[in-house]
């Protein structure tokens, strides 16, 4: 029989074999319904799901109330257990709920047992991550566009404080346990809070200050007992106490034999010779008026002081009780015959500017014009400076 009538009122009608529908209207299926169509336009009854659901796969062109190619999923309770969601293009997370306090409110991730079934007996294997986050290719449909910052992971602040809420320490980034690393470079912004109570390793290429090494009290002051390599030092201020362990400093911050005091260069009265041109040699007299003296007017005395390495020389003074005599100051060499380089002359106990760098060879040559057996000369200094 092809046709029944136009109207089945009040029977029940019962088909053993398949219907098809020549011609159905396009509508919307009921909530909770289970029937539909197959391509043949035959009404089938849709299997009943049993059990967890294992996997979601968004797929193109489905909508879910939102624009082409968007997918709105709805989990039951009783759908406890989902292994994968398959590839995803985006997920927002969002809407308000009350929640207990504790736990991971918006994404919680179990520590549950991952087993690797990969890895033979005794290998190793070289990377596990519980969650992995990819950098991503950042690209721009127009060109010459410039991003001032990207992040990979971005948090923007830490929790707000809302209405009957009060939060005594607020975070937006909290690791409760384990160790932090850092592959690439740290930058910090703000201040690093807390006390180091492990080991610092490795070194810093720059550090403008250092206001506080603890411990910093009263009785108690910052120690460093092994310090076994400090590059490049430039002031290391005052050392009150200790004993130099090391190898000898170099000559450069060397005290010069005794005679150099911080930036000065002490001239003994020893240190003065009598050139040729008397017939009499100095001595030390130790008489109230004390110094050294030359028995012979026509005598001139002459001293040599060396520039310690690295160092400018920059003005000598000559101390004596005659004051209208002048002294002279030379650059020479030990390699070079004659006085050298005249650096300029003046009367004694009056400094005579200069400015004279050490080099490899050079020293100063300081004579002295007498013509007075009275004269004392009681020594002299020559300041210097780093070149």
């Amino acid at each position: 029989m092809k046709w029944i009538g136009q109207h089945i009122v009040d029977l029940i009608a019962r088909f053993r074999g398949a219907v098809y529908l020549e011609d159905v209207s396009t509508g919307t299926i009921a909530s909770g319904g289970n029937l539909g169509l197959d391509s043949n336009n035959k009404i089938v009854k849709a299997n009943e799901a049993t059990g967890d659901i294992t996997s979601v796969v968004a797929g193109t062109g489905l909508s879910g109330g939102g624009t082409a190619g968007d997918v709105t999923l709805n989990i039951e309770a009783a759908q406890s257990t989902i292994t994968s969601l398959g590839t995803l293009t985006g997920l927002t997370l969002g809407g308000n709920k009350p929640v207990t306090p504790g736990d991971g409110a918006m994404i919680h991730v179990d520590g549950n047992d991952i087993t690797d079934g990969e890895t033979s007996a005794s290998g190793t294997a070289a990377k596990y991550t519980h969650i992995n986050i990819e950098a991503p290719r950042l690209n721009a449909q127009n060109p010459s566009v410039t991003t001032t910052e990207a992040a990979t992971l971005y948090i923007n602040n830490a929790a707000t404080v809302g209405a009957g809420q009060t939060i005594t320490n607020n975070y937006a980034l909290w690791v409760d346990d384990g160790l932090v690393k850092f592959d690439g470079a740290l930058t910090v912004d703000g201040t690093i809070t807390g006390d180091v109570t492990g080991d610092l390793t490795g070194r810093a290429d720059s550090v403008s200050t250092i206001t506080t090494l603890a411990p910093d009290t009263a009785t108690t002051q910052a120690t460093q007992p092994n310090i076994t390599t400090c590059e490049s030092l430039v002031t290391i201020g005052t050392i009150g106490t200790g004993v130099w362990n090391g190898t000898k400093i170099t000559d450069i911050y060397t005290n010069s034999s005794g005679r150099r005091y911080g930036s000065t260069i002490k001239i003994l009265p020893s240190d003065f010779i009598v050139n040729d041109e008397g017939t009499e040699g100095a001595w030390f007299d130790e008489d109230a008026n004390s110094g050294m003296v030359v028995g012979d007017t026509n005598s001139e005395m002459w001293t040599f002081v060396a520039i310690p390495e690295g160092m400018t020389a920059t003005a000598v003074n000559i101390y004596s009780n005659n004051t209208s005599r002048n002294f002279y100051v030379y650059e020479m060499d030990v390699n070079v015959n004659g006085t050298g380089s005249s650096l300029g002359n003046d009367s004694l106990n009056t400094a005579v500017i200069i400015d004279v760098d050490s080099t490899a060879t050079n020293f100063l040559a300081i004579k002295l014009d007498l013509n007075n057996i009275t004269q004392r000369i009681w020594g002299g200094i020559v300041t210097i400076a780093p070149q």
